[in-house]
C-alpha cells in the first residue's frame, strides 16, 4: 500500500473520493488562467459612465506557464469547523492595462500597471465542477501616461475625467479589478474525467499529503455500462459428461469448462501516484461489482402422448470481494447454482393429461472467480477489464419419483423413470444447461468491464508521451484501491 493510500484511509476511511494531484490541479488552473488572459487581451471593455473610454489587458509580466500552484490547508473561520484548501499561485506578476479611446485603440491615455503578489484562492467543489472560490492577494497600482495622451484627449474626453478613471483603477479599486479578472477563470468539469461515476450530494474538499481529495457527502456510485473487453470469453464452453453414477431413480453428472481465454495480467506501478486517481473503498466496489446476474430460466414442454414440462433455473450468488495487490486488480467470487424440475404426463383418453412422474434437478455450487484488472487506452483512458480467473464446475444431480394411477398407460414405472432420467433430465443437463450457464458467465464478465476515466482533456498538461503508466495501490485489510493514470519518462 502506498503512503498516499494509507493517508487517505486515515483521513476519510470508507468514503470514496476523486483524487487530484497538485500537478494536475496546476495544469487545470493555469490552462484556464491562460485562456482567460487570452480572452481579455482580445477585447476592450468600455468604462461605465464614460462610453468614450475603454480598458484592455495588454498582458502579464510573466508567462502563465511559468507560474507554480501550491496547495495548502487553510485555517477555518471561527464559525466553522471545516478546513478548506487554498491554491497559492507564484510568483507575483504585473498586469498591464491600456486605457484608450473607444473610437481608436491606438489613441491611449495611459498604461495602468497592477503588481499582484501573494495570490491565493480557495478551492471549492459543487457537482460537477471544481471551482476557484474566494481570492486573496496584495496589489499595487501605477499610472504611466502615454505619448498619445494629447491626441486621445482631443477625441473629446476631459483631462479631469481621465484622471478620475485612472485613479479609480490604479489606486481606489485595484482589488476589484483584479478580482473581476480572476473571476473569468472557468471552472473544471470533473464529470468529463470520470465518465463511469455518479456523484451525489455536497462535495467537500480535503488536502492529504499535498493532494486534493474531492469527497461527495452522499458517496460515489460506479454506473459505467458493460462492454466487450480483452477477457471476453466468447469461446467459453461448458461440457457435461455422461452420468458417472447411476441408481434406479438417481443420476449424477460432472462437468468441465473449456475455451477460457488466457489470463491477461494488468501492468501497473504500485509506487507511483496518479496524476488523477480514484480512491475506491470496499463498499463502493461492492456496490458495483457484487451485483448478481438476473436468474436465467429455461423452459421447455411437449404435449405428445408421453409429454413433459421442464423448467431450469440458473442463478448467481455473491460470495466475496477482495483486492489483489500482486496482480493489480480485484477478485469477485460467485457461486453459480442451477436447479429445476420436470413433470412427466400422459394423455389419457376421455380424461386429459395426467402427471405420472416428477424429476428434480440440483447442483453443487459452481465456483466462479472473476478478476477485474486495469487497462489504459492511447488517449488517457483507464478501463476496468474483467476476465475469468477460475471456473470450477459443480456436480449435477437428478432424482425421479413416479406416481399416479395412470403409470400403466404411460408404459409402467420403468418406462417413466427412464423417460425422465434419460430423455428429459439427461438432455436438459447435458445439452441445455451448458449453454445457459455459459451465456450467464459471459454476461457476468461483460457487465464488469467499462471505462472508468477519460483524461484526454488533460493531455496538454503532461509530456508528449501522455498517460503511459497505470498507478495502483491496494490494501488487503480494508479491500480498498487507489487507481489512476500518470506520465512517467
Amino acid at each position: 500500500m502506498s503512503p498516499l493510500h494509507a493517508a487517505i484511509i486515515g483521513a476519510i476511511g470508507n468514503r470514496p473520493a476523486l483524487v487530484i494531484s497538485e500537478d494536475a490541479l496546476r495544469g487545470m488552473i493555469l490552462s484556464n488562467f491562460r485562456d482567460a488572459v487570452a480572452k481579455m487581451t482580445a477585447v476592450s471593455v468600455p468604462i461605465e459612465g464614460y462610453p468614450s473610454v475603454a480598458l484592455r489587458l495588454v498582458g502579464l509580466s510573466s508567462p502563465v506557464d511559468q507560474f507554480t500552484v501550491h496547495l495548502e490547508a487553510a485555517a477555518p473561520p471561527i464559525s466553522t469547523a471545516k478546513i478548506g484548501v487554498v491554491a497559492k499561485i507564484d510568483p507575483g506578476f504585473t498586469a498591464e492595462f491600456a486605457l484608450h479611446s473607444t473610437s481608436d485603440a491606438a489613441l491611449e491615455f495611459s498604461r495602468i500597471f497592477l503588481t499582484v503578489g501573494n495570490l491565493a484562492s480557495t478551492i471549492t467543489a459543487r457537482a460537477p465542477l471544481l471551482n476557484l472560490g474566494t481570492v486573496d492577494f496584495d496589489v499595487q497600482g501605477e499610472v504611466v501616461k502615454a505619448a498619445s495622451r494629447p491626441d486621445a484627449l482631443a477625441a473629446g474626453v476631459g483631462e479631469i475625467d481621465v484622471q478620475r478613471i485612472e485613479g479609480a483603477l490604479a489606486y481606489v479599486m485595484p482589488h476589484r479589478l483584479v478580482a473581476s479578472a480572476y473571476a473569468t477563470i472557468s471552472s473544471i468539469n470533473l464529470a468529463e474525467l470520470y465518465p463511469a461515476l455518479q456523484i451525489s450530494g455536497v462535495w467537500e474538499v480535503e488536502l492529504v499529503q499535498g493532494t486534493l481529495l474531492v469527497v461527495p457527502t452522499d458517496g460515489i456510485d460506479i454506473v459505467g455500462k458493460g462492454c466487450a473487453c480483452a477477457g471476453d470469453p466468447a469461446e467459453l464452453k461448458i461440457v457435461i459428461d455422461p452420468p458417472d453414477h447411476q441408481e434406479e431413480t438417481t443420476y449424477d453428472w460432472s462437468g468441465t469448462a473449456q475455451g477460457i481465454p488466457p489470463f491477461q495480467l494488468s501492468n501497473a506501478d504500485p509506487n507511483a501516484s496518479g496524476f488523477v486517481a480514484l480512491y475506491a473503498p470496499k463498499p463502493m466496489l461492492e456496490q458495483r461489482f457484487d451485483d448478481v446476474q438476473p436468474a436465467f430460466t429455461y423452459h421447455e414442454s411437449d404435449n405428445g402422448f408421453l409429454g413433459y414440462d421442464l423448467t431450469i433455473l440458473l442463478r448467481f450468488t455473491y460470495v466475496a470481494l477482495r483486492v489483489d495487490q500482486t496482480r493489480f486488480g480485484l477478485v469477485i467470487d460467485f457461486n453459480v447454482i442451477s436447479d429445476g424440475s420436470a413433470f412427466a404426463n400422459v394423455d389419457v383418453p376421455c380424461v386429459g393429461r395426467s402427471d405420472v412422474g416428477y424429476a428434480r434437478f440440483t447442483s453443487e455450487p459452481t465456483k466462479l472467480s472473476l478478476f477485474v484488472g486495469l487497462a489504459k487506452g492511447p488517449s488517457g483512458e483507464l478501463d476496468f477489464t474483467c476476465q475469468i480467473d477460475t471456473l470450477d464446475i459443480g456436480d449435477f444431480h437428478a432424482t425421479v419419483d413416479v406416481f399416479g394411477r395412470w403409470l400403466a398407460a404411460a408404459g409402467g414405472q420403468a418406462a417413466v423413470v427412464g423417460f425422465l432420467l434419460d430423455k428429459i433430465a439427461g438432455r436438459a443437463i447435458e445439452a441445455r444447461l451448458p449453454g445457459v450457464m455459459a451465456d450467464g458467465i459471459r454476461s457476468a464478465v461483460g457487465s464488469r468491464s467499462f471505462r472508468l476515466m477519460a483524461l484526454k482533456p488533460l493531455l496538454t498538461y503532461v509530456p508528449s508521451y501522455g498517460f503511459n503508466t497505470i498507478t495502483y495501490s491496494g490494501d488487503g485489510a480494508t479491500n480498498s484501491m487507489l487507481v489512476g493514470l500518470t506520465s512517467r519518462g
